[in-house]
């Protein structure tokens, strides 16, 4: 596929006249302060609130104006007035997105890489905005690993259930049932985030010699900054955002509603929206291969008028990968370049969450906390492109590679001296009780426990609760800890079972039964433990 990194101008028509003009930043600001009730001043949204000037924009007057044929890849995009708000179509799509609230927005990224963004308005008709390619994705950022004593994540935690499918994803849908925002988030006080994954697909799984056998990295970077692995850690992803960290911010009790695209390390955004806690009840996610080349991102709060979505391109993501390509880091004759150019999304996330922490929590029963006790997900259901011949693809998942928690996970951050691991195995023999890298004289000893100790109880308890059918895609899934309960004696309605090594108790009790010489900090571990 050959494509110009020029930006071109962005084709669009304004079908009316009367229609609300706005930039990119104020639509963003609006839509959140409308859902939230807060003032555009306090309506922040995370890396999408970036000032970004509405440029290149065609108008028309005339109702009669088409959208001049299209393409199957959002070469053109049009919005009509209607009595309630407008249309949003994009190509040839023959079902126009209607939006007739002002709890609705929509980012379509054009050919080019410019974007239109169009959201209900409080006056009618619609605000809509355009932005040139050179501000709809965000500049690739930089690895830098944590450093002691400096702001940055004492402990960042990628984990859920992933597979590989034996085909192109068509379309995949899920719905989170009541989201909790974890109860360690508190006031606010504490800088933490938490991202919760509605779906989220990847081209492919990393090849094995990509990767150490035993899933240890002494330095994040070299994982999270490898460019080789480029096009295997860009992802579409959906999801619901709470905290002050880690780009993030969402005051105390409210998520963040968002839809996000990250191609070679660079990011683009749906408009977002800030939702209660409390207003959230069943929020549906899809992703969906529109045609060929053209991909949908949606977000709906079930039961409301609240809507979100981003619609993408394939040319458009091109831009970025050949752009990477031209730069040195994607060699046209690679393989991960094939996958780019040939529009491979085989890579499943379902149940899916990331937690940043960036500083030491006051105590180890907060380690838990951190955790959503049980995360719902129903109504799973994954469809893949058929074979060449029409037929369903059989069996749909690699074999050796199905839904599971066992891939699923990355940690990484100052607890563990900035290295990085992906396999539970390697992490519990390094960080567990006792662990080979786990110097019992260090103060973190303990709360390196608790936190290998938490994320496998964790685990187990998630897989216990898969309940996912291959004949039919279909299935559900929590996310939550082994021997959880729910009681409506508990706070939000769920009782997480205490892990014995975050208890001040049982290190006390250590402290008193370890072989001398014992460690300095358990001097002062009933208060700080």
């Amino acid at each position: 596929m050959k494509l110009s990194t020029a930006a071109a101008a962005i084709n669009i028509n304004i079908i009316s006249s009367t229609l609300v003009h706005a930039s990119a930043s104020s639509v963003r600001s609006m839509q959140a302060s409308i859902l939230t009730g807060k003032s555009r001043k306090d309506a922040k949204t995370s890396k999408s609130a970036k000032t970004k000037a509405a440029k290149n924009m065609s108008y028309s007057s005339s109702l009669e104006q088409p959208c001049n044929g299209g393409t199957p890849n959002a070469g053109t995009t049009c919005v009509k007035q209607t009595a309630n708000g407008c249309e949003l179509q994009v190509g040839p799509d023959p079902f126009p997105t209607k939006i007739d609230s002002q709890q609705q927005g929509h980012v379509v990224i054009t050919n080019d890489g410019s974007s239109v963004e169009v959201s209900g308005s409080i006056y009618g008709g619609c605000n809509v905005a355009a932005v040139q390619y050179k501000d709809t994705f965000d500049p690739p950022g930089n690895c830098s690993p944590p450093n002691p004593g400096t702001p940055g994540a004492w402990m960042s935690l990628w984990f859920g259930a992933v597979g590989v499918s034996n085909s192109n994803i068509k379309s995949f849908n899920a719905t989170i049932v009541d989201p909790i925002i974890p109860d360690f988030m508190g006031d606010g006080s504490v800088s933490v985030s938490y991202r919760q994954w509605g779906v989220a697909a990847q081209p492919a799984a990393l090849p094995e010699d990509f990767t150490t056998e035993d899933g240890y990295y002494e330095e994040a970077c070299k994982f999270e900054g490898n460019t080789s692995f480029g096009v295997y850690n860009s992802v579409f992803q959906t999801v619901l955002a709470a905290g002050n960290a880690d780009d993030i911010a969402a005051p105390p009790g409210q998520f963040m509603l968002n839809e996000e695209i990250e191609i070679f390390g660079r990011n683009a955004w749906g408009l977002g929206t800030l939702l209660s806690q409390e207003s959230l009840g069943k929020v549906f996610f899809s992703m969906e291969r529109e045609t060929t080349d053209l991909w949908r991102l949606t977000s709906r709060v079930l039961g409301t008028s609240i809507e979100t979505s981003l619609t993408f391109s394939q040319d458009s993501l091109m831009l970025i990968f050949d752009e990477a390509a031209m730069n040195g880091d994607l060699p046209k004759n690679s393989t991960a370049y094939k996958l780019a150019d040939e529009n491979v999304w085989k890579w499943v996330f379902v149940p899916y969450m990331k937690k940043e922490i960036n500083e030491v929590p006051k105590r180890l029963a907060d380690i838990p906390r951190t955790f959503v006790n049980i995360s719902k997900y129903e109504d799973v259901h994954i469809e893949l492109e058929p074979d060449k011949d029409g037929n369903p693809v059989t069996p749909p998942f690699n074999t050796t590679q199905k839904l599971g928690y066992d891939d699923g996970m990355e940690i990484t951050g100052e607890l563990f001296g900035g290295a990085l691991y992906l396999n539970f195995t390697t992490l519990h023999a390094d960080y567990g009780l006792g662990g080979n890298r786990n110097d019992v004289a260090d103060s973190l000893y303990p709360w390196r426990v608790c936190v290998v100790e938490s994320l496998l109880a964790y685990k187990r308890g998630s897989e216990n609760s898969m309940d996912f059918n291959y004949d039919t895609m279909s299935g559900s899934f929590n996310m939550t800890f082994e021997n959880s309960t729910e009681s409506s004696a508990c706070a939000s309605g769920v009782c997480a079972p205490t892990i014995q090594t975050c208890t001040t108790a049982y290190w006390v009790e250590w402290c008193l039964s370890v072989s001398a010489p014992t460690p300095e900090w358990c001097m002062s571990a009933a208060d700080t433990l």
